[in-house]
C-alpha cells in the first residue's frame, strides 16, 4: 500500500472515509394530460415563454441547445431541425452540443404551427428594423438571458396547478411521451442526443413502458367454486344481511373462530 512508504504514517488516512453512491430517485415528470394544460395556459399568459416550452417539449433539446438555436439550423422544406450548437452562459459562448455531435429532430404537426408563427413575427420585425435578436428562433426573455428558466417555469406549474418541474424536466417529458407512444429506444436517444444507456433506461423506467401489464398473467381466482365456499359465502352474506341462511352449516376454519350468534 502506497501509506506504507509514508514514513509516521501507520494506517490508510481514507481507512474511516465513505463516499455515498449517487443513487437516482424518482423523478417528477408531466402526465400528458398536464402538458396540454401547460402549453394552452402558457399561450394564454406567458405567450413568449410558450414557444420557449413548446420547443422544449416537441424537441428535447437542452435549454443552451434551444438559447443558440437559429433560424439556419431549420430545413423549412423538408421539415427538420439540425441541433449542432449549443450556448454556455457562465462564458457567454456558443459551442458544441454537450455529446459534440450534431442530431437532427423531426418537426411534428404542432411544432410546425409555432415555427410558422415565430417566422412571421420574427421576418416582420426585421422588415421594420425592430428584431433584436436576428437570425434566432426563440425570444430571449430576461429570466432566460439571466439563468432563471427552471425558477420560472416551477412557479407558473403551481400557479395552474400541476407538477412543479424544472425546465430540464421537460426533456424528460419528451423522452418519456415517445417511449409511451412506441418509438423504440434507440431512436429516442438518437433524437434526443442521449449517449449513455444508463440514463436513457432511467426514462424507459419512468415511461412504465416496460411494466404495464407484466403482473396481468397471474390469476389466483378459483376456478370452480365448490359447496363449502358457496355455504361459506351465503353464511358471510347472511350476517350482512339475513336471509335464513344457518351459520352453522359453515364449515368452521382451524385458525379462524365465528362469533357465536346471539
Amino acid at each position: 500500500m502506497l501509506f506504507s512508504h509514508v514514513r509516521g504514517i501507520k494506517q490508510s488516512p481514507t481507512s474511516f472515509v465513505s463516499i455515498k453512491s449517487r443513487r437516482r430517485m424518482w423523478t417528477e415528470i408531466l402526465r400528458d394530460d398536464e402538458i396540454v394544460k401547460l402549453l394552452s395556459y402558457a399561450r394564454e399568459y406567458e405567450p413568449v415563454w410558450y414557444y420557449i416550452w413548446a420547443f422544449a417539449i416537441y424537441t428535447g433539446c437542452r435549454n443552451g441547445e434551444l438559447y443558440a438555436l437559429k433560424w439556419s439550423d431549420i430545413d423549412l422544406q423538408d421539415r427538420m431541425i439540425t441541433v449542432q450548437r449549443s450556448y454556455n452562459k457562465k462564458y457567454k459562448v456558443e459551442k458544441c452540443t454537450k455529446t459534440g455531435e450534431w442530431r437532427h429532430v423531426s418537426v411534428c404537426e404542432p411544432l410546425w404551427e409555432v415555427i410558422m408563427e415565430l417566422k412571421r413575427t420574427h421576418d416582420h420585425d426585421v422588415q421594420r428594423g425592430a428584431c433584436k435578436y436576428p437570425g434566432y428562433v426563440l425570444p430571449r426573455p430576461g429570466l432566460w438571458q439571466n439563468g432563471e428558466q427552471a425558477r420560472k417555469l416551477r412557479q407558473f406549474c403551481e400557479e395552474i396547478a400541476i407538477t412543479p418541474v424544472c425546465f430540464h424536466t421537460l426533456r424528460a417529458c419528451f423522452a418519456t411521451e415517445l417511449l409511451k407512444r412506441g418509438v423504440a429506444v434507440p431512436s429516442v436517444m438518437r433524437v434526443g442526443g442521449w449517449t449513455s444507456i444508463k440514463t436513457m433506461m432511467h426514462y424507459v423506467r419512468l415511461s412504465g413502458v416496460n411494466d404495464k401489464g407484466i403482473t396481468d398473467p397471474l390469476d389466483y381466482r378459483s376456478k370452480v367454486e365448490s359447496e363449502t365456499n358457496r355455504t361459506l359465502m351465503n353464511a358471510v352474506g347472511d350476517r350482512l344481511s339475513p336471509q335464513g341462511v344457518q351459520i352453522a352449516t359453515v364449515t368452521p376454519l382451524n385458525s379462524r373462530r365465528l362469533p357465536s350468534p346471539k
